[in-house]
């Protein structure tokens, strides 16, 4: 009779498995035990390689069963099969394990307080914990921007304000003065101001092209100078003789005696009417005053009075300054060399003159634009052949025939009741006047009275002098 033990196939691996303590043959004289499921553990199936986590679909019918293992190499963790019921897989990640499948009570993060009791506190992203009065709490999560600052017992979320800054002392401000990188250090003001450039006594911060810039201190009597837009400031030994340096000057045009000169830019505040000019042109250097200054973008125009000495070439213009004092250096003050005149030396007689109507003498005074001393001297006859009045006026007109400037305006006379009269007489006059434009006074005479014989401006016996003085001297 043949001898028989009862076993089983696993269906994980169809190997044969005895049956502990079960046989057919009582002349079997041990049987395996159940321990023998160690070598079936040992040898299921197993994915080393899997790219994704298993899922209940990877059971039995895969050929899984309890004990087997998993590895996601893409995310790297490791699963083990704890159950392979078809359809109902049941597979734990083992690795790295999950706070959930720990038993977290013996897992101290701090003293007193428990992983479980942190995930059970900690209840949003961005949560921290802090230790209250009396237990663990919750700081829930601030906005953003904010930081973390310690309130007066527990932490809060703030946002930055200058009182969040401490100092030691007055007159401190945050920075760095230690050379090369580091932490903060509280820095005076002198300590900000001196890490532009090398500091020493009599320097000066301004503003460069990028940045803050240090201008050294300048020489004894120097004075500082604007460049202007887009430009730095720099030290000036000009105004020691009273003279500016001016921006370029670029000749426009002529209407002799004055000349048109032009500067890139609104100067009409800086450089105005009244001021000296001195620049050199054609090898010479020339003196003007200016009459006018007037912008019209881009330019500013200058129409400078060159006097009796001085005329623009039309050619280029170097070194150019300007003053705003009354005799800078070398420039000449005096008034004959800042006058316009016209002089006359012969006789010019109306005889038998109509009462009222005003004779043109034929000499005229062309006055510049600008402000002027403007007036006349002439020697004056008038005669009559019958008792009354002998007059004669004379007057600077803007007309050949007609008074237009009364203040102009002079007037002579003498009267006798009984016989012939004759005037004689020398004649002055002058008044400020300002032109806008080039103004052509023509210097006429007449009388008031009927029957005169004749009328005469004498310039034969005394020259005639008309006159424009330059009142800006």
């Amino acid at each position: 009779m043949s001898k028989m033990v009862r076993y089983t196939l696993t269906p994980r691996n169809s190997l044969r498995k005895f049956i502990a303590g079960v046989s057919w043959d009582t002349d079997i004289l041990s049987f395996p035990n159940a321990n023998a499921d160690i070598l079936d553990a040992a040898l299921a199936k197993c994915n080393f390689s899997a790219a994704t986590d298993p899922t209940v679909d990877d059971d039995e019918a895969d050929g899984y069963a309890t004990g087997s293992r998993w590895h996601n190499t893409t995310d790297h963790t490791i699963f083990v099969c704890e159950s392979a019921t078809e359809g109902e897989a049941v597979w734990r990640q083992v690795w790295p394990a999950l706070a959930v499948d720990m038993d977290l009570s013996d897992y101290q993060l701090v003293s007193g307080m428990s992983a479980y009791q942190l995930s059970s506190v900690l209840t949003t992203r961005g949560d921290i914990p802090f230790r209250g009065a009396a237990a663990w709490e919750r700081l829930a999560k601030g906005t953003s921007g904010q930081f973390l600052k310690q309130g007066a017992n527990d932490p809060v979320w703030a946002t930055f304000a200058p009182a969040d800054v401490t100092f030691a002392a007055t007159a401190k401000i945050l920075g760095r003065k230690t050379a090369g990188g580091g932490a903060g250090e509280e820095c005076s003001l002198d300590e900000l101001l001196d890490l532009i450039g090398s500091p020493a006594q009599g320097d000066i911060i301004y503003r460069g092209a990028s940045a803050y810039a240090r201008l050294a201190a300048g020489t004894a009597g120097q004075v500082l100078m604007s460049g202007g837009a887009s430009a730095n400031p720099s030290w000036d030994s000009s105004r020691i003789d009273g003279w500016v340096a001016a921006p370029t000057l670029t000749y426009s045009a002529a209407d002799a005696p004055v000349y048109m000169v032009t500067i890139s830019g609104d100067y009409s505040a800086i450089i105005t009417a009244g001021m000296r000019i001195k620049l050199t042109d054609d090898s010479a250097v020339k003196y003007f005053i200016v009459v006018k200054s007037a912008y019209s973008e881009p330019n500013t125009t200058l129409t400078l009075y060159g006097g009796t000495d001085y005329a623009l070439s039309g050619g280029a213009i170097s070194s150019p300054f300007y003053s705003m004092v009354k005799a800078p250096a070398g420039f000449p003050l005096d008034p004959a060399k800042w006058t316009v005149t016209t002089t006359g030396t012969s006789l010019c007689s109306q005889s038998n003159p109509t009462a009222g109507t005003w004779y043109d003498t034929n000499l005229d005074l062309v006055v510049p634009i600008g402000a002027w001393m403007v007036g006349h001297q002439a020697f004056v006859d008038a005669s009559r052949a019958s008792s009354g009045w002998a007059q004669v006026y004379t007057t600077l007109s803007t007309t050949t025939n007609t008074e237009t400037h009364q203040q102009f305006t002079v007037k002579q006379g003498v009267y006798t009741g009984s016989s012939a009269n004759y005037l004689a007489n020398y004649i002055e006059k002058n008044r400020h006047l300002t032109v806008t434009s080039k103004t052509t006074f023509n210097y006429l005479y007449c009388t008031p009275q009927s029957g005169q014989s004749a009328i005469y401006v004498s310039g034969d016996q005394n020259p005639t002098v008309l006159y424009a003085i330059c009142a800006y001297l």
